[in-house]
């Protein structure tokens, strides 16, 4: 998983083939930091490679992680994801349903759209 700046206020998130337990902690503590160094961010997701969590421990660490997001979406003005399947823009618009933040969905391939998008 990879995570950068792409704005004073904005960061990608590049999520691997298979999420860790890991890499849920690791990509928790880094959007708590910027949160409380920039009060309100806008958050890219780049799903176009990942399939799934690498086990059990991993689905649960990101279950736990949930409350993560209901915390702290007021502090998130805008979602953009990049979707690499078609199961990811269903989870996505299940989770739009219960989260009240500005979201998006872009295909493959339309990476320059989501970011033009997440900044405007």
């Amino acid at each position: 998983m990879t995570v950068e700046m792409i704005s004073d206020n904005a960061v990608k998130v590049v999520m691997p083939a298979k999420l860790t337990a890991d890499d849920v902690t690791q990509l928790a503590q880094r959007l708590d930091g910027l949160i409380a160094e920039r009060g309100r961010i806008r958050v890219l997701f780049d799903l176009t490679n990942f399939g799934g969590w690498e086990n059990m421990e991993a689905l649960g660490a990101h279950v736990d992680q949930l409350k993560f997001v209901h915390e702290r979406i007021q502090h998130i003005d805008r979602i953009a994801v990049i979707a690499g399947y078609p199961w990811q823009h269903q989870l996505f618009s299940w989770i739009s349903n219960v989260v009240h933040t500005q979201g998006n969905v872009f295909d493959r391939g339309q990476d320059a759209a989501a970011k033009e998008w997440l900044l405007r």
